[in-house]
């Protein structure tokens, strides 16, 4: 017995030498590494974000720069566009001196055999019915020289300021003619009478300045309207001689016509008299003169803002056609 026990025993130690041992270590602390790696994915996906939504900022910001610096570049476009148009329909002075060399043509020249072609000629450069208005030329008339000196700019209207060298009956003259007019879609009309000036002065579809035809005009007394009658008389005398001492006395601010004309009819049956919106008393007036050197005739438009003084009426302002 002693044997099989002591043999059993050496077995079991030789087989034990073979059996595979446990290693023994630490316990991996899940709950702890689960954690730190949560909290590394929280943060990262957060910085992510901001990163990404930083980035969306700065595009968008950068988007709306673009945006607006090409709606800038747009209106800047636009602007250049308009003032090219403008430029087109009211700064094209060699238009205006073409269309000026042409009426001028046919307005200056004149004689008897050709006079019912002429004036059809001229009403196809009016914007008025031109057959009203005063004109007589009694002699030939020829065109001699002409030259647009000046082309103003106004705020409902134009003017060509024309340098005319003119022969009546072998005698030679000079003048300057102002031509008010308009300009739409490129094309001209004149749309008030031309009118001399002193030598120190500078065909399309327009309405023509009429009589101011307003329902709201409170018109002047009849005293009043007598009392600018009889001024209009020494005005426009003092107004035709063109001597600017003289006329300082009834002007505020005088316009010289040239002195080579003299009053022939002051159109007061037409006239109108009414008070303006400061309380001036505005008179608009047809007014015929006779060029002294050739006798002949023509009408001119005006309407005058008046101001009483302590010597009875003076012109505050003057202008070469009828001003609504």
């Amino acid at each position: 017995m002693k044997l099989k026990g002591g043999v059993i025993t050496q077995i079991k130690a030789f087989l034990m030498k073979f059996s595979k041992k446990e290693k023994q270590g630490k316990q991996p602390k899940v709950k702890e590494l689960s954690k730190r790696t949560a909290n590394i994915m929280t943060y990262g996906f957060l910085l992510f974000f901001v990163f990404i939504g930083f980035i969306g900022l700065v595009r968008a910001i950068s988007l709306s720069s673009q945006v607006n610096s090409l709606k800038n570049k747009v209106a800047d476009f636009e602007t250049t566009l308009t003032d090219s148009a403008n430029q087109t329909s009211t700064l094209d002075v060699s238009r205006v001196q073409y269309y000026m060399t042409n009426f001028i043509y046919a307005y200056i020249n004149y004689d008897k055999e050709s006079a019912e072609e002429r004036e059809q000629t001229l009403q196809g450069y009016y914007a008025f019915d031109s057959s009203s208005y005063t004109e007589e030329l009694n002699e030939t008339r020829t065109l001699k020289s002409q030259r647009v000196i000046s082309v103003e700019e106004y705020k409902s209207y134009d003017l060509a300021i024309v340098k005319v060298g003119y022969e009546v009956s072998g005698n030679s003259y000079v003048m300057n003619l102002a031509v008010p007019f308009k300009i739409k879609d490129g094309l001209l009309t004149i749309v008030s009478l031309p009118y001399s000036l002193a030598d120190n002065l500078y065909q399309g579809e327009s309405k023509s300045f009429e009589k101011n035809d307003s329902s709201d005009l409170v018109k002047l007394s009849s005293s009043e309207t007598d009392s600018i009658k009889d001024f209009l008389e020494v005005f426009f005398d003092k107004y035709a001689s063109s001597d600017e001492t003289d006329l300082k006395l009834v002007m505020k601010e005088p316009v010289l016509m040239g002195g080579s004309y003299q009053v022939d009819t002051i159109d007061n049956s037409t006239a109108l008299f009414y008070e303006g919106d400061d309380g001036q008393k505005v008179v608009q007036v047809s007014v015929t003169f006779t060029d002294k050197n050739t006798t002949d005739k023509h009408t001119e438009n005006f309407t005058l803002y008046l101001s009483q003084s302590d010597n009875g009426w003076i012109v505050e302002k003057l202008y070469n056609y009828f001003k609504n």
